[in-house]
């Protein structure tokens, strides 16, 4: 709880959204590109995730 009242309010909470609803988020406040880059990043994660747990 505490590590979500040290957020910016700007950031949404994203636990349980979809891929595309966090890009549209994102997007919205930031750009599309900056969106694009974390969607990358996202999809790295989980492939490390993925990859190290498996």
């Amino acid at each position: 709880m505490q590590d979500l009242e040290r957020r910016p309010s700007w950031l949404p909470v994203f636990s349980g959204a979809s891929h595309d609803e966090i890009y549209r988020m994102r997007a919205a406040a930031l750009n599309p590109e900056a969106a694009e880059r974390l969607a990358r990043l996202d999809r790295q994660q989980e492939e490390w995730k993925r990859v190290t747990w498996a």
